[in-house]
């Protein structure tokens, strides 16, 4: 006799950050298309390029999130913008959280191995209502700090990846890196 957790497969996960994997690519289209969160086919190829990490339900792609490498204004630091979907028939079942982890572990990874890109944090903007409530928190888990808002009045939320620093001292000793310091530290 087969049990219902038998017939049912479990959502597995995958890295698709750097991959630029055909079918992840394809499967996001479908997906973003069919639920109409992009305007044009073309936008959906455009998107896929920045996939991250991917939730699969047996062979139905159920999530998917992309991160973009871009300024974080409030820090002045580049770091990853992270975004992601999960099919509304499987919302509530932490798949989102999960796919947020394991994106935040590629990505810092990714930032470690290509220092030139100086990639130093990990950002989020909490645009679901089902989290409203969790942006009264400004730490969530001891993990990823409130740090404004967004130019759309969204809660932004970062996690600075363990390497990160902030200019080094003999390439930098008059500390000019900071852009906004109000002179030279000691005059």
């Amino acid at each position: 006799m087969v049990t219902i957790e038998e017939e049912k497969p479990e959502i597995t996960y995958k890295i698709a950050w750097q991959k630029k994997d055909e079918k992840i690519q394809k499967d996001a289209c479908a997906v973003w298309e069919s639920l109409q969160t992009v305007k044009t086919p073309e936008q959906a190829t455009k998107r896929a390029q920045y996939l991250c990490v991917v939730a699969y339900h047996g062979d139905q792609l159920v999530g998917m999130s992309t991160a973009v490498v871009g300024m974080q204004k409030q820090v002045y630091a580049n770091a990853i913008h992270f975004r992601c979907l999960v099919n509304p028939d499987y919302r509530k079942q932490g798949i989102a959280t999960e796919m947020a982890t394991r994106a935040l572990v590629a990505t810092e990874e990714w930032s470690k191995k290509n220092p030139s890109k100086k990639v130093l944090a990990f950002v989020m903007c909490i645009e679901s209502q089902t989290l409203a409530l969790k942006c009264y928190e400004p730490v969530w888990n001891n993990k990823i700090n409130f740090i404004g808002y967004s130019e759309q009045g969204l809660p932004l939320y970062l996690r600075w990846f363990k390497h990160a620093t902030f200019g080094n001292i003999d390439e930098d000793p008059n500390f000019v890196f900071y852009p906004s310091r109000p002179g030279i530290i000691g005059t």
